[in-house]
């Protein structure tokens, strides 16, 4: 199980990848993910993508796919002070 980023903090956990429109790379990044959650408490999931956004609803859990610029815009405004 690889997970790119997680921040105990605030139990997120991160993957990071340019698009999940091929099924092997969508597969990959949602059960690392789906493992991850099965093994800590995990309160928000996200892949981010070049530009795909979606909700992944699996096994109970759900999974946020933003946008990296989205994502950015939404992390700057967040923590500009």
């Amino acid at each position: 199980m690889e997970v790119d980023f997680y921040v105990p903090e605030i139990q997120l956990a991160v993957q990071v990848c340019y698009s999940l429109n091929d099924m092997d790379t969508l597969k990959r990044e949602t059960n690392a993910l789906l493992q991850l959650a099965k093994r800590m408490e995990i309160s928000k999931m996200l892949i981010i993508t070049k530009d795909e956004e979606d909700v992944i609803l699996e096994n109970g859990a759900t999974i946020d796919v933003i946008p990296v610029w989205k994502w950015l815009i939404n992390y700057s405004i967040n923590h500009n002070s």
